[in-house]
């Protein structure tokens, strides 16, 4: 029979196991959250109807199973630029960028994933959202006033992970800026959960794994390098706490030129234009300017 220090050794055990399963439980629901349909109006408030000649659109998919909803303003100097919006959000966590390129002449197309806003399907950050991100792309194609070899995108985020996902085959993207995009969703999730246990970050990769989002490859880290000769912009936040800068750094070098780098000033995960409006607007639009040889009005 147990002593009774066997048996509190043993209890012990037990609550350290309980402790982390329940842990592991917590992380793995939490972060499964971000891929129940978050479908719901997105009416356009005083701010996006300031932009010259904005429009709610709507548009299928590359597969054509999805009906996508956004909004477009149409080009001014012959470009347009795509905004892909990150998770838990719409076409309005690109709103400040729109509004900026928009102002400069660009056309601008912003658009709701699948399962968020007004879009139909369910959310899996993978196939189904790169699918998305061409059909934007076949969108703004088809405009009369849009030159389709002007064509360049703008990923936040998580939509730059998606948006890289496609440019690497897609030649259509000429210029591709990656807005606060994570390098790598594994070691995302690692440094998410840092000053919790490895037990919590396993518990949240599996949720991912679950839901269907690739995390062994196809990673922007590894990817970048084969956007050349065509134009990169990484832009990461001074106090970003979800994309330290060494890692969007890291992933700046692994990209070949021609590429640029801009560290946001007292910005934290996107905050860009608020952090920073009198450069960060202007490094915005003049390099989609110089990469797709344009104008800025």
């Amino acid at each position: 029979m147990l002593g009774r220090l066997g048996k509190l050794v043993l209890g012990g055990i037990a609550l350290s196991l309980l402790g982390a399963a329940s842990l592991f439980a917590w992380s793995f629901y939490d972060e499964a959250r971000q891929f129940k349909a978050q479908r719901h109006p997105v009416p356009m408030s005083d701010e996006a109807r300031a932009i010259q000649g904005l429009t709610a659109v709507q548009f299928p998919s590359r597969t054509g199973e999805t009906m996508l909803y956004g909004w477009y303003a149409p080009s001014r100097n012959g470009a347009a630029v795509v905004l892909a919006h990150g998770t838990s959000s719409d076409r309005r966590g690109g709103l400040a960028e729109a509004k900026v390129l928009a102002a400069r002449g660009f056309g601008v197309l912003a658009f709701d994933f699948p399962g968020h806003g007004e879009s139909e399907g369910e959310v899996h950050w993978d196939a189904g959202e790169v699918a998305s991100l061409a059909g934007a792309l076949d969108f703004i194609e088809a405009r009369a006033e849009v030159n389709k070899e002007k064509l360049g995108v703008a990923g936040l985020s998580m939509g730059g992970l998606i948006a890289v996902r496609l440019a690497v085959g897609d030649q259509r993207i000429r210029a591709l800026a990656l807005l606060g995009t994570p390098p790598d969703l594994s070691e995302l999730i690692r440094y998410e959960f840092r000053a919790r246990t490895s037990v919590a970050a396993n518990g949240a990769l599996l949720a991912l794994k679950h839901h269907g989002m690739t995390l062994e490859r196809d990673q922007p880290l590894s990817l970048v390098s084969r956007l050349a000769p065509r134009a990169l912009l990484v832009v990461a936040g001074e106090h970003d706490g979800l994309i330290p800068e060494r890692k969007a750094r890291d992933m700046f070098s692994a990209a070949q030129e021609p590429k640029e780098f801009y560290l946001v000033p007292n910005a934290g995960h996107l905050s860009y234009v608020a952090a920073d409006p009198d450069r960060y607007p202007g490094k915005l639009t003049a390099f989609f300017a110089r990469a797709l040889s344009v104008a800025e009005l």
